[in-house]
């Protein structure tokens, strides 16, 4: 705060208060809304800008000239594990803040943010499951389903500046691909495909259709004080989530023919690591807040089973299906746009701990039972089955504050919000 110096105080007064939410879902304007306390993990007001210890509510400090005027500095610490807490932070020249005499912040509002690697799968082909660790004429991979004798095929890795192998095929058995020409030492989870072969959405008009940037903001949040009333087409409310997703577009993953069904979890884990590029162990904007989302077609293998997405929270991993190939027979079921982008709403959601064991009961992932309404009330909360995905165009989440569903756990925005990162 500067003032002039001919002013006689001297002492400037802060205070640091939990400012109402500004989404439109938020209909309580007279109770704090903020999870971390004042006072709780150094959150509130210091006198240092790197700050130790308890955070204070209020704080005196006396005021020094500076370039011609009398300065007085404070500093903010605001919580680092909960969406959504927000804060103003006012300044007075009297100790009782009387009306008037008040100076004060914009709405400091805490968002998470999460790193997306996006990796579509290629719509055929397989993946190494035995490491070629000097250079060998053949390759041992996870079926061979897709390859015939004298395809001409592509061998790739995790690494965009890895030079692709080509190799054509000269025998083979299920397992086995053997090649006209050694290969290159090629490590577990490296890729081979046909060279002619597309990735999924090979369709460029479908891929840049396919905007989960948009639903995801529809969802998790867009405008930085909450209030999104504005954002969807339709005028409905929307977000409250406060989730900021930054992407990152990565080359194609291999062909998970029968992902659901057949890859066990600690598969799904490795094949998440090698196409991280080292996850989960590395730094900065690749650390445990970055998930891996593989957009692709979904092999249901003699009838097992299928899946329009998955998701798995403590791989960071989810997969969101294009298409259902029912084999044998390889009958192909279209997945509408509508429904991937939902979907993928869906998945990423259950990262932060949405399951139907955590949640209300009836509601999460359910196809009947309980209908929840999502904070926008046109449709049910997007983290339920049902007509969500062919007919809701918009992906929200439920709240207990506009729809009186109890307590603060009580609802999936309320669950985004507190779940408390790395996974």
């Amino acid at each position: 705060m500067k003032f002039p110096p001919a002013q006689p105080e001297n002492t400037v007064y802060f205070r640091v208060i939990d400012h109402d939410d500004e989404s439109p879902y938020e209909t309580d304007t007279t109770l704090p809304d903020n999870y971390e306390a004042i006072g709780i993990n150094g959150v509130g007001l210091h006198t240092t800008e790197n700050p130790s210890g308890i955070g204070s509510s209020t704080l005196s400090i006396n005021a020094v000239n500076t370039l011609g005027s009398k300065t007085a500095t404070c500093y903010l610490q605001t919580t680092n594990r909960y969406s959504g807490d927000n804060y103003k932070v006012e300044a007075s020249l009297d100790p009782n803040f009387s009306p008037g005499s008040i100076v004060e912040t914009s709405n400091l509002v805490a968002w998470k943010r999460a790193y997306v690697d996006v990796r579509y799968m290629w719509t055929k082909g397989s993946y190494v499951t035995l490491m070629n660790g000097e250079p060998a004429q053949f390759l041992i991979v996870k079926n061979t389903l897709d390859f015939e004798v004298g395809d001409r095929v592509v061998i790739f890795a995790n690494d965009d500046e890895a030079e692709d192998q080509f190799r054509t095929i000269t025998s083979l058995n299920n397992f086995r691909i053997n090649f006209d020409e050694p290969i290159n030492p090629v490590a577990v989870f490296a890729g081979v495909k046909k060279n002619s072969t597309q990735p999924s959405l090979d369709n460029l008009t479908l891929r840049n259709g396919l905007d989960f940037v948009v639903r995801n903001k529809d969802g998790f949040g867009y405008n930085g004080n909450g209030d999104d009333s504005g954002f969807d087409s339709e005028g409905a409310e929307s977000g409250g989530g406060f989730v900021e997703f930054i992407y990152k577009s990565k080359r194609s993953v291999p062909h998970l023919r029968g992902f659901e069904a057949s890859a066990s979890i600690n598969e799904v884990q490795e094949l998440n690591k090698f196409w991280h590029a080292g996850h989960p162990n590395p730094v900065g904007d690749n650390a445990d807040s970055h998930y891996t989302l593989v957009i692709g077609r979904d092999i249901d293998e003699n009838n097992n089973g299928h899946t329009v997405g998955t998701s798995i929270p403590d791989k960071n991993v989810c997969f969101i299906a294009t298409e259902i190939v029912n084999s044998p027979g390889n009958n192909v079921e279209e997945i509408s746009n509508n429904s991937i982008l939902n979907t993928i709403v869906h998945e990423l959601a259950h990262q932060f701990r949405i399951s139907a064991g955590t949640n209300i009961a009836g509601h999460v992932d359910a196809n009947g039972g309980t209908t929840i309404p999502s904070n926008d009330t046109l449709f049910p909360c997007i983290m339920r089955y049902g007509l969500n995905n062919e007919l809701n165009a918009n992906a929200e989440f439920c709240s207990h504050h506009n729809h009186g569903l109890g307590g603060e756990d009580n609802s999936c925005l309320e669950d985004i919000r507190k779940e408390t990162w790395p996974n």
